[in-house]
This record gives structure tokens, sequence and C-alpha cells, in this order.
């Protein structure tokens, strides 16, 4: 009966840490993915802005001259 008891708390133990992993990973993977996608909006951002900034244009004899 012992080593039935052993075992039991043997698997419960094993599938509470193998689903801890598993709750883990998830999370892990969560905000990996999400800081992946936030990195590159904000460097899309950056790049929108500073090619605005960059941008003149001045209209001489009804020409657009871009600089």
């Amino acid at each position: 009966m012992r080593l039935f008891l052993h075992s039991i708390l043997i698997l419960f133990l094993y599938l509470s840490v193998r689903s801890w992993g598993n709750r883990i990973q998830s999370i892990y993977n969560f905000f990996s993915k999400n800081t992946i996608e936030l990195l590159k909006n904000s460097i899309v951002q950056f790049y929108k802005t500073t090619s605005i900034d960059h941008f003149h244009e001045t209209k001489t004899d009804g020409e657009l001259i871009f600089g």
C-alpha cells in the first residue's frame, strides 16, 4: 500500500512539474513574441517619424524640389 501511495505521489508531482513547465513556457512565448512585435512597431514608427522630419519640399518656379 505504501508503494502505491508513493507511486501516486510521484506521478502527481511529475504531472504538476510538467504542467508548470508548460505554463512557464507559454508565458515565456507570449512575452517574447509580444516584445518582438513591440520592438518592430517602435522601429517602424521611428523610421516613419525620421523620414517625415527629413522630408522638405520647396516650391520654386512651379517645380517641387525635394531635399
